[in-house]
């Protein structure tokens, strides 16, 4: 009779032990790393992932399209930039006016590049 009663001990025992290894870690806490979620919206732009700078003669310039036009040479030949201006870029564009030279630091971005920053020179 011990016998038997062993053998039906260890044949029950065997199965709850492997179900509750397989069960107990699905409820232990799991942490996934802190991350900061992406926004993304009409106020924030990706980040660049490099910013280029270049040097001209402003052309013109389009306060409610925020955008101005810089002529500079490139190979020996004119060429004109428009940019979108944004933050301290737009602001600047009140100290100058078209036939100034000016260094514009920009982000290429999609069709347009973005000015972020417009200083005379």
């Amino acid at each position: 009779m011990k016998k038997t009663y062993a053998s039906i001990l260890a044949l029950v025992a065997i199965p709850v032990v492997v179900l509750a290894s397989a069960v107990v870690p699905g409820f232990a806490e799991t942490r996934s790393p802190v991350t900061t979620p992406a926004r993304s919206g009409p106020h924030e732009a990706p980040k660049p992932a490099h910013l280029k700078t270049v040097r001209g003669e402003l052309v013109s310039v389009d306060r409610s399209a925020k955008t101005f036009t810089v002529r500079h040479m490139v190979d020996k030949k004119t060429q004109e930039i428009t940019f979108s201006a944004e933050g301290e870029a737009f602001g600047a564009l009140a100290q100058v006016k078209p036939g100034d030279h000016i260094k514009v630091t920009y982000s290429p971005m999609g069709e347009r590049p973005v000015a972020k920053t417009v200083a005379k020179v």
